[in-house]
């Protein structure tokens, strides 16, 4: 069952998908960020996969802790010609740190 934050978020991610032309008029680039945080198997992998699935966008999966600076270059670069898609960075708290 969804939660209220779920449930609000799909919308926001709905109206992004659907209002392309509204960002460009605004001069806002036509782009959307999210960020999940939680405890290893509490579904956050899941719920952007089907995020992605409802909006009918291919998922573009990194894990940076095991991927060179140029492999990731190069991946992003060719995610971008893909627009819309999802990028889903896995564990980046895994990445950097102190």
């Amino acid at each position: 069952m969804l939660q209220l934050a779920q449930i609000l978020l799909l919308k926001d991610i709905q109206f992004w998908k659907d209002n392309e032309l509204w960002y460009g008029d605004k001069g806002i680039p036509w782009r959307i960020g999210m960020l999940f945080h939680g405890g290893p198997g509490t579904g956050k992998t899941t719920f952007a996969r089907q995020i992605a699935e409802n909006l009918d966008v291919p998922v573009y999966s990194y894990d940076l802790a095991s991927m060179s600076n140029g492999d990731f270059r190069g991946s992003w670069s060719e995610m971008l010609t893909k627009v819309p898609c999802m990028a889903l960075i896995e564990d980046v708290d895994t990445v950097f740190s102190g």
